[in-house]
């Protein structure tokens, strides 16, 4: 019978919720909001469950919305204290956020058939609870530098908390001008530099000058690597 490994992320009570205008459904739009991801039971699945958690918290860390909170407490002491199962049901659910004294919870299941890992995370507590994120990869996906993990990670996580935006440095040789990320403005070029934030993903990004000239160009933003952005002209000789 196949065991299954506990995913769990603990959302600190002192988090100030808003909605973002682009994410719905969305908990918050504060920036370096609390997120501790507390680790992985007990489980067969262990060097894929560590893997995600990694993931999960390098995502946080990234973003700007969020920030990964290291707690001095483990996912199985919870557990353990509210006399739950591995797998919590809702009363044990309620026992930890009692214990731990959290509003809201991250927590999920991981499971690994025929070489595909699917993962579910849910998130516990006030009008969020049963809001889910289902996540279906190869098993494979164990390196901890992975973009493609970065992204999964990224995705549940979207699913539960609404967009994750990255920080994204746009330079240009241009001293002004409007910046457009998939129709949308994002900011203000001002003396050729602008930072900006951006969900992860292919985007279309355009600088409309003051005279209504657009310097386009299309650019994948990343979870881990540090994004820069040229708008620039490219001059073309005549032959």
């Amino acid at each position: 019978m196949l065991r299954v490994t506990l995913l769990s992320a603990l959302l600190l009570s002192s988090i100030s919720v808003s909605s973002p205008s682009r994410a719905e459904p969305a908990l918050a739009s504060a920036t370096d909001a609390p997120l501790a991801i507390i680790g992985i039971a007990d489980g067969v699945y262990k060097e894929q469950g560590n893997a995600l958690t990694w993931a999960l918290k390098r995502t946080l860390d990234k973003s700007i919305e969020w920030n990964n909170a290291e707690v001095g407490v483990t996912m199985e002491a919870l557990i353990s204290a509210a006399h739950c199962p591995e797998i919590p049901n809702r009363t044990c659910l309620s026992k930890i956020a009692r214990i731990s004294g959290l509003k809201r919870f991250i927590w999920g299941t991981l499971t690994l058939k025929q070489g595909r890992v699917t993962a579910q995370l849910w998130l516990f507590g006030g009008d969020t609870t049963g809001r889910t994120a289902v996540l279906e990869y190869s098993s494979n996906m164990v390196d901890t530098f992975d973009e493609d993990l970065l992204r999964l990670a990224n995705n549940g996580l979207t699913q539960l908390l609404g967009a994750i935006h990255f920080p994204v440095q746009v330079r240009s040789s241009e001293p002004k001008g409007t910046i457009v990320v998939d129709d949308v403005v994002v900011g203000n070029l001002e003396a050729k530099a602008a930072n900006v934030a951006v969900t992860a993903g292919d985007h279309r990004f355009r600088l409309v000058l003051p005279d209504a000239t657009v310097v386009a160009r299309s650019v994948r933003v990343r979870v881990e690597s540090t994004n820069h952005v040229r708008l620039d002209f490219i001059s073309i000789p005549e032959s």
